[in-house]
């Protein structure tokens, strides 16, 4: 799958593995719609450090966190096994 949302202000993520290489500072993020209970959202940035992680306790699942400009440099999904993963941008470097 793809990344959309490059070029404003808010990253929309469909798929584990989905990635962007920029340098971002985050302000938040918003786990969306996850189906059932145990399904996780994580993601990383390139050095494997994990940024946020969630796991549902049943359908219509919804988390997120405000990070207060954190840096990342590239952000890569590296679970999302329902929903969507949207992360809101402080600043892109």
């Amino acid at each position: 799958m793809a990344v959309t949302g490059t070029g404003t202000g808010v990253l929309r993520f469909t798929a584990s593995g989905d990635a962007v290489t920029d340098i971002h500072v985050l302000g938040s993020c918003r786990w969306v719609g996850g189906t059932t209970a145990g399904d996780r959202c994580s993601f990383t940035d390139t050095a494997g450090n994990v940024i946020f992680e969630a796991e549902a306790d049943g359908a219509n699942f919804t988390d997120g966190w405000v990070f207060e400009s954190k840096w990342a440099s590239g952000i890569t999904v590296a679970s999302l096994d329902s929903g969507v993963l949207n992360i809101y941008m402080s600043a892109r470097g």
